[in-house]
């Protein structure tokens, strides 16, 4: 008969489980010391309008975090990832004076990747306050410590992290937040790109009451579309293992709903319900804003979207198995599950 273990062994196991999970909690392992630059101030003094300006940038994506507030994140663009090529954030590529677009460019919404200071970088606009036990909040042409933690090492390495906060808004919880992951002590990244930032979300603070979108990004949508620019376009960029990113633009209609779009991918036999599954595209989904003037212009891009299959089916088209692709729907919705586009295009299947 099969002895059962003691309560103080039951116990004793948790207590290592416990102690398991304490030690995976990021812990400092070293401080970076700088001036931030002098930078422009901001103090945004209307969060709804300064949130629908940046819904409304197509250098921002402008999402939901798991909590249901809202997040903005910059936008970078590149080659196609492995390469030599340099990437840069969408807003400070669109202020170049050379706009030639990359071989094989791909537009991101997560993060810029880096080489050698670090690992990656991302740049938010949150609406909430942030963990100021783990951000360090930063001000103009003062010298900041920032914080590098590590999760499983005593020491930097190309996963340790780091936050700096810079309020935007003195009556309300607006700041911009520079992540930086990697190795680099000085956080060069960090201390480097805050300028840039703040004059780009100084611009966004001080925009007219009113003004197109068609207009403002014209250098924009002249660069990634055919122009001039009719009712609706969609463009396509290939992506990792068969998990495309797929970018477009709509001339808003009255009582059209912009909120929440998301991309769904489906085909009667080989995936009939959907085979993007609605949990994960709806987590994708971005929030377009309302333009200030009738029949103006709003742009989305979703990135990542893998088309998921099963059986027979995931072995003939799959990313790995198969050597086919299926011709599929593909539609655009927004939070209300409305159709704003669909079209066909070819699809195959992705394998973990």
């Amino acid at each position: 008969m099969k002895t059962l273990p003691s309560l103080t062994t039951v116990l004793a196991a948790l207590v290592v489980c416990t102690s398991c999970g304490i030690a995976n909690t990021p812990e400092a392992v070293h401080e970076a010391t700088g001036k931030l630059p002098r930078f422009v101030e901001i103090d945004v003094s209307d969060p709804a309008r300064f949130l629908n300006d940046l819904m409304l940038s197509p250098f921002w994506k402008v999402e939901k975090d798991r909590h249901g507030s809202f997040i903005a994140k910059a936008r970078s663009i590149g080659p196609d990832w492995p390469s030599d090529g340099e990437e840069s954030f969408l807003f400070e590529f669109m202020a170049g004076e050379k706009r030639a677009l990359p071989e094989d460019y791909r537009i991101h919404n997560e993060y810029l990747r880096g080489r050698e200071t670090f690992s990656s970088f991302r740049i938010t606009v949150v609406f909430s306050q942030p963990d100021l036990t783990r951000v360090v909040p930063g001000e103009s042409s003062h010298t900041v410590t920032i914080p590098v933690y590590e999760s499983h090492d005593s020491k930097m390495g190309p996963n340790s992290s780091s936050d700096l906060a810079v309020r935007l808004s003195t009556q309300h919880d607006i700041y911009v937040v520079l992540h930086e992951q990697g190795a680099d002590p000085d956080r060069k990244a960090t201390f480097a790109n805050i300028g840039s930032v703040m004059s780009e979300l100084a611009e966004l603070a001080r925009l007219p009451q009113s003004y197109r979108t068609e207009e403002r990004y014209g250098a924009f949508f002249n660069t990634f579309f055919s122009t001039p620019l009719d009712g609706e376009a969609i463009e396509r960029l290939p992506g990792n293992q068969d998990r495309d990113t797929y970018y477009g633009c709509f001339r808003v209609k009255p009582g059209t709903s912009y909120a929440g779009v998301n991309i769904k991918v489906s085909h009667p036999v080989y995936c009939p319900d959907e085979g993007t599954r609605k949990h994960s595209r709806l987590q994708k989904s971005e929030y377009l804003g309302k333009p200030y003037h009738e029949n103006d212009i709003v742009f989305f891009l979703i990135e990542d979207n893998a088309v998921y299959l099963s059986g027979e089916y995931d072995q003939r088209f799959g990313t790995f198995t198969g050597e086919e692709s299926f011709e599929g729907d593909l539609e655009v919705l927004n939070d209300q599950e409305e159709i704003l586009l669909k079209t066909k295009g070819r699809f195959k299947g992705w394998q973990r």
